[in-house]
């Protein structure tokens, strides 16, 4: 009689599951989240700066601190994404003087938390106090710190390193401005290594305003990654290698002001985008 009664059940539950799973929930669903408009918005060199000084204006009150803090985290776990530490454990961080270089300093301090062999290049003395106390954070964590200001041939990038990180122009770079040395060579360098390179933000001396297939800065280099911050700049329209997005710390109102709530979303608690 047992053996009925659970044959009976079991058929009544089956019969169940079979009738629910038949059902439109599933589809409607489906229909739902396909019918999701999504587009991409490329930012030019003018509203890349509204951008940034809105998200630090009195009313939304973020400082350059966070914003690196978390712009680098991002771009860290991009890289753990695209290049595992089993296949890429060297990682060498070219650092400009600017806000790019910021981010760079953070992205290598965490990667060297995850397990990788990082080293810094700085290419030129900076004054700026955050950056300096970011250096020191990386001193602490006993990241080796190349200063290229002291001895230009020291960079040997090719026999060292699995990966390269461009963190040296950022988005507020004047492309009417002639690139001289150390920052020309160390540009021209990037051509030669037939490693993978990985840009923050924008591909170091590029003109934000131009897409890449016009820029002559593609002459340097064209990077094997992209890592756009906040949004993608009008300067990756037609790049053709891993593009992500990071630095998610762009409040709703002006993400919507900008258009950026039409970018594809972040996925749960995912720090980064791959397009």
């Amino acid at each position: 009689m047992f053996r009925s009664y659970l044959s009976t059940t079991i058929k009544n539950r089956v019969r169940l599951t079979s009738t629910t799973f038949r059902l439109r929930p599933t589809t409607t669903l489906l229909k739902k989240y396909s019918n999701k408009q999504t587009t991409m918005r490329y930012l030019n060199q003018k509203e890349s700066a509204e951008l940034d000084a809105l998200m630090m204006n009195d009313e939304n009150s973020l400082i350059s601190e966070q914003l690196m803090e978390i712009a680098g985290q991002g771009c860290a776990k991009v890289i753990f994404h695209q290049y595992p530490l089993h296949s890429f454990k060297r990682i060498a961080i070219v650092i400009g003087p600017g806000h790019n270089g910021g981010d760079g300093f953070v992205c290598g301090r965490i990667l060297h938390q995850y397990g990788y062999h990082v080293e810094c290049f700085v290419i030129r003395r900076s004054t700026n106090p955050l950056l300096v106390a970011l250096e020191k954070g990386c001193v602490s964590h006993d990241l080796p710190i190349h200063h290229l200001y002291d001895d230009s041939s020291s960079f040997d990038f090719k026999s060292n390193f699995d990966v390269v990180v461009d963190a040296v122009f950022g988005f507020s770079f004047d492309a009417s401005r002639v690139i001289r040395d150390p920052y020309r060579s160390i540009l021209e360098s990037f051509a030669n290594l037939q490693l993978p390179i990985v840009s923050l933000d924008v591909p170091s001396g590029y003109n934000v305003d131009i897409d890449l297939q016009q820029s002559s800065a593609s002459t340097f280099f064209v990077p094997d990654t992209l890592i756009s911050l906040s949004s993608p700049k009008i300067c990756s329209k037609s790049f053709k290698g891993n593009h992500y997005l990071a630095g998610r710390f762009v409040p709703s109102k002006i993400a919507k002001r900008f258009g950026l709530d039409k970018l594809p979303p972040y996925k749960g608690c995912s720090d980064f985008i791959q397009f």
